[in-house]
Formats: structure tokens, sequence, C-alpha cells
């Protein structure tokens, strides 16, 4: 009798246990010291080693992720509520980094936020003309006060009239050419990426676990093969065409979707159900947008380090991005 209550206690423990754990929904919240939400702002830092600490609201356990080296979050996990300190080192030339915060519970439960340390201050356009760091105002396009490019708040409309149309398609890496105007832009299949200080760097057909589009940076072997650090492969997208722009299916992937009008929103689908629509910018690329109620916009980024094809609200101004036509 006694092993029989023994074991109807123990299942009874059973239950009650799986019970709490079916009813458990995770919660996670990312706020600045102003309370302000801090998923999809930026925290800025000046060139000299700092510290500035954000809030995090949970109810389970979390992790704090990040691929700078030069900046590091303690703690970088913890459960509940808590309260994080970023840490960054000295800087010679601005940079940024995107910093995720997980919940363990569920990794699609996520906030991500920039960190943006200027070496010199982005509001002087004197001193720093053009914000080569920031891709939300790609050259050319930096919001000012005056007429012209707007590169300068004092601009006088006195910019250089713009280069002749130039031929539909231009060879610039072995054979495979740059789709560098409209006319190029037609259903086939093409690499997807942008120049990041002069270097080519290229999708691989992977989403990140913060939501972004995965790039490597590659080169051209003598066979004009392109080849991506660590053996990775670009990848193989098509253009489909829709009733508004295109579908971009990438090969073994499916549809590249944006699921929200903000960062860390794509995502790949099985059926095509948003396409794009491209529009050229003086800088040789695309401003491409997705097409229905989610305005959102995919942007080429300058200024983070790893998974430079990312997506952004349609309302903020984005990084061109470039696309690579495979000749036949």
């Amino acid at each position: 009798m006694k092993l029989l209550r023994i074991v109807l206690l123990f299942a009874l423990m059973l239950i009650v246990g799986c019970g709490d754990d079916d009813g458990f929904i995770p919660t996670l919240d990312v706020r600045g010291l102003d309370g302000e939400k801090l998923s999809g702002a930026t925290l800025t830092f000046t060139a000299e080693a700092g510290e500035q600490i954000f809030m995090i609201e949970s109810n389970g356990s979390w992790q704090v992720k990040c691929e700078a080296e030069w900046l590091t979050a303690t703690p970088f996990s913890g459960s509940g509520n808590g309260v994080v300190r970023l840490s960054v080192s000295e800087a010679t030339t601005s940079r940024s980094a995107v910093v995720s915060v997980v919940s363990t519970a569920s990794s699609q439960l996520y906030h991500t936020f920039d960190v943006v340390q200027w070496v010199i201050a982005p509001d002087n356009p004197t001193d720093n003309p053009t914000a080569p760091d920031n891709p939300d105002n790609p050259p050319g396009n930096d919001p000012g006060t005056g007429g012209g490019n707007g590169d300068n708040p004092s601009d006088d409309n006195d910019d250089p009239a713009p280069n002749p149309t130039p031929d539909p398609e231009t060879p610039i890496y072995g054979d495979y050419g740059e789709a560098i105007n409209l006319a190029a832009i037609h259903a086939g299949r093409y690499y997807i990426g942008g120049l990041k200080d002069e270097d080519l760097h290229l999708a691989i057909g992977e989403i990140s676990v913060i939501g972004h589009c995965r790039t490597a940076l590659f080169g051209f072997n003598q066979d004009d093969v392109p080849v991506g650090q660590d053996g990775l492969s670009a990848a193989v997208v098509e253009l489909k065409e829709a009733d508004q722009g295109f579908y971009l299916c990438f090969a073994g992937c499916g549809y590249l979707k944006a699921t929200a009008a903000k960062a860390g929103a794509l995502t790949f689908t099985e059926t095509p159900d948003a396409s794009w629509q491209f529009a050229v910018c003086d800088g040789g690329g695309y401003y491409i947008r997705q097409v229905g109620e989610i305005n959102a916009q995919l942007i080429f980024s300058q200024r983070v380090e790893s998974d430079l094809l990312r997506s952004i609200s349609g309302d903020e101004e984005g990084g061109y991005v470039r696309l690579f036509l495979l000749k036949e």
C-alpha cells in the first residue's frame, strides 16, 4: 500500500508539472534608461571607451548576442528582469554593430537594436559630409535643409550634372555583369549583395537568428568563379515576374519576404506572396521596397559587420542593393 501511495503521488506531481509548462507564455521586452522600447532603435557612443546600460523585462531566461569584438555585454545571459551594461573600446574610425536579445524559451521571441560608435559626430555635416558608416543615408542622399543632393544643409543646387545613362549591363567581375539601371532588370538569375569598402559581399541564402539575410565577402578566381570566405557559396537568386515588381526566389530556400516593417524581419516562404519593386539610385544600385500592406525596404548595410542584407521600415532611407546578373 505504501508503494502504491508513492507511485500515485509521483504521477500527480508529473501531471501538475506538465500543466504548468503548457500554460507558460514567455515574454521579453528591452528598454533604455528613459523607459522607451529599444527594439529597432540605436544607441550611440562617442569615440572614447564608454558604457551604457539597458533594461530587460522578461518572465524567463534570455541571452544577449553580438558579433562585434569591440563591444561587450555584462551579463550576456540571465533570467527574469535584468540590467545589462554595454561597454565599447576606444575607436579610431566610426563603426556599428547589431545587438540582439533572444528568449531562450523561444528563438522566435527576440529584439534587436543598433549600436553606433562615432569618431566624428554625425550631426556635423562639415566634418562628416556623407556619413559613410550610416546605411540609412546612402552617399548622395543624406538629408539636408537645402536643395541639391542633400549632402550639405547649405547645398545650393550646384552639384555636377549626372553621368549619361550607362549601358544596361556592365561586366565588372569576369563573366558576371552588374545590372546598373532599370533596363537591365528582367526575370532571370542573379547574385544579390553590394560593395562595402570596395569589397564585394553577396547573399549566401541563409537567414540569421536575428532575421537578416546572411552575406559573405567574395572574390573571383582565375576561372571567374565567385569564391567566398570559408568555402561559402553565393546564393543564386531568381527574379520572377509579379503583378508589381518581382518575386525574389533564393534557390533551395524559397521566396524572400519581410514579415514586418522593421529591422530583422526577413524570412523565406514556400509560396510567392510578397513581391518587391526596384527604383534605381545615383549610387549605381537599387532601392528595393516590398509591395503590399507591410511597407518594408531591403537594404545593403554599410555599418554593420556581418549579415549586410537586411530589412528596415519603409519610411526610412536605406543603403542601395546591387544585383549581379549571371550571363547565360
